[in-house]
């Protein structure tokens, strides 16, 4: 399924010329050198992009680069300068072994590649290689230190395209299974008869995994094989559809075309499939304004729109003529596993399920007064799983595992993973930092796992849940303490007790109440109509409550303390900015 929908994406990347066709690739080159007809290296090009503060290597389309770790492969046309021309800045020695073993593995490869070639420009870097000496680096026209390991490529004096984008040079970049040098099947993607990818390109981009690149698809160990068969054998996919999906793939994963996010250990791609491609277009952009997060304020007042239209049952045409609801799109989450990629979830449906799952997951988080003002992107909801240090977090204090999980469930419309509430709720009781948006991630997750409550928006005095009038009472205490002290306070009870009273409520409320008959005191003789409202309001709480309070209460009913805390102070607040009016 997965591989099958990223090759599909392929064909619609390939029709708008946004990939390039089976034995080629983009990669990143510094510097061309020049040949003449006889092959003498004339000139050296610094073709480094020199827009930014510092020079940038080009990035062009290249023959596909061979697989390599440790070994010794050398590409086609194109190496960094240890293959190509047998020179380095390394001065090891495990670099000094390598070097003339790369050198040779270069020239070997495109001497045989170039022996029948008649082409002026494959002749002229023929007797380049054939003439050429490491010795003479330092004879070459243009070249310095700074060309040592980089790419370089080869270009004939006079033309405008490089050595390897000439039709005769593109002839030769053929992948060896063209040749009949790699045994045939059935492709599982295709159902066809064709020659079977052994290895598969690398897929690069993907957080933690390694930079050379990381499989999906990957069989090198001897307990992952079955039926004697070797490698890509086991899974067999054809050499060309191998090629497509994993450009498909790289051409998702990275940055600049946004289809594409990372949070914790979980990096995400999205795409979307139809007849009509800008109605595919369409949808991945309504998906990347609901998954990417933007503090592009005409980002976020679009998202906001988008998520009222939606709420009001309209169609999504009223967002966007050219969208679809019958769009099909698919979001495939990665994280890494060595040198493989593990699928840590992968969803598909047409495009009004997901906006229906997600508009689902802001509605859940709804509290009135909102407590942002822009909807909060998945990775700011995380960010509040992570402690408060003077009201700052730090993304690498998100949990790795909860990034794949929080996604699963957006899109899918289950259940939130358990440990999120429980870490939410420690943090509230570790640091006394009740956020909105802390209390709107407890109430998303109750939602969710108890579909047959319904948690208010805003202060519900109906609500019997021990929980919630155990968090609206703690509110209360906290404006008697505020309303008594003033501005005076260093810290509220809330900083003090809240980790206690919304575990152990049996064992701290007595203390608090303690603290509030001489807070209540002091409020009464300077604030006596205060007082007496505040008395009233804790009265009506208390009358609810067993007389016996419970000595603990459930991680869920914690969830609930915190909500019925942050509804409890909004509405005081409310009131306070309405008697300023």
């Amino acid at each position: 399924m997965i591989i099958t929908a990223l090759n599909s994406y392929y064909e619609r990347l390939r029709k708008k010329g946004e990939v390039l066709p089976l034995g080629f690739a983009k990669g990143k080159v510094s510097y061309a050198i020049v040949l003449s007809d006889e092959g003498e290296a004339i000139d050296v090009l610094d073709i480094r992009d020199t827009s930014g503060k510092k020079p940038l290597p080009k990035l062009l389309a290249l023959p596909q680069p061979p697989k390599r770790t440790a070994g010794i492969k050398a590409c086609l046309f194109w190496d960094k300068t240890s293959y190509t021309l047998g020179v380095t800045a390394k001065d090891d020695d495990k670099a000094r072994k390598r070097l003339p073993k790369e050198h040779a593995a270069f020239k070997e490869k495109m001497l045989a590649v170039l022996a029948e070639a008649t082409d002026v420009g494959l002749v002229a870097l023929r007797k380049f290689l054939q003439n050429w000496s490491p010795e003479n680096f330092g004879n070459l026209p243009n070249a310095s230190e700074e060309m040592l390991d980089t790419n370089v490529v080869f270009k004939l004096d006079g033309d405008i395209e490089n050595l390897h984008d000439r039709p005769a040079a593109k002839a030769l970049c053929i992948p060896e299974a063209k040749n009949g040098t790699t045994p045939t099947g059935m492709c599982l993607v295709t159902g066809e008869e064709a020659p079977l990818a052994r290895l598969h390109p690398s897929i690069k981009g993907v957080r933690g995994a390694q930079s050379s690149g990381a499989n999906i698809v990957s069989f090198n160990n001897d307990a992952f094989i079955s039926f004697d068969k070797e490698q890509g054998n086991n899974a067999p996919v054809a050499e060309k559809v191998a090629d497509q999906y994993t450009k498909a793939l790289n051409h998702l994963l990275r940055k600049e075309n946004r289809r594409s996010l990372i949070i914790g250990d979980a990096t995400t791609v999205f795409w979307a499939l139809a007849a009509d491609s800008a109605a595919a277009e369409k949808a991945e952009g309504l998906m990347s304004l609901f998954l990417n997060s933007s503090t592009d304020e005409q980002e976020a007042g679009k998202l906001r729109q988008t998520l009222e239209t939606v709420a009001d049952g309209r169609p999504l045409q009223a967002i966007d003529p050219k969208l679809d609801k019958k769009t099909e799109v698919h979001v495939l989450g990665l994280s890494p596993n060595a040198s493989r990629l593990s699928v840590r979830f992968w969803q598909t449906g047409n495009l009004d399920f997901f906006v229906e799952k997600i508009s689902r997951h802001y509605k859940d988080l709804h509290l009135e007064p909102l407590p942002w003002k822009t909807p909060p992107s998945i990775w700011r909801l995380l960010l509040e799983t992570t402690p408060s240090r003077n009201n700052k977090h730090d993304s690498k204090d998100i949990l790795p595992h909860l990034a794949g999980e929080m996604m699963r469930a957006i899109i899918s419309g289950g259940n939130y993973p358990r440990s999120l509430l429980s870490t939410v709720v420690m943090r509230m009781r570790s640091d006394g930092d009740v956020s909105g948006l802390r209390v709107a991630l407890c109430k998303a997750i109750v939602v969710r796992s108890n579909k047959k409550e319904d948690i208010p928006v805003s202060l519900d005095t109906s609500v019997t849940n021990q929980g919630y009038l155990l968090g609206r009472w703690f509110a209360e205490l906290e404006g008697a303490q505020r309303g008594a002290l003033g501005k005076d306070v260093n810290a509220t009870i809330r900083d003090q007790y809240y980790g206690s009273a919304s575990a152990n409520p049996a064992t701290t409320f007595p203390t608090l109440i303690r603290k509030y008959q001489n807070h209540i005191s002091k409020v009464g003789k300077e604030k006596k109509g205060m007082a007496v409202n505040i008395e009233k309001k804790i009265g009506e709480i208390v009358d609810k409550l067993p007389a016996e309070l419970p000595k603990t209460l459930s991680m869920e009913d914690q969830g609930r303390f915190a909500i019925g805390y942050y509804h409890q102070q909004q509405e005081r607040f409310k009131k306070k900015d309405s008697s300023a009016d």
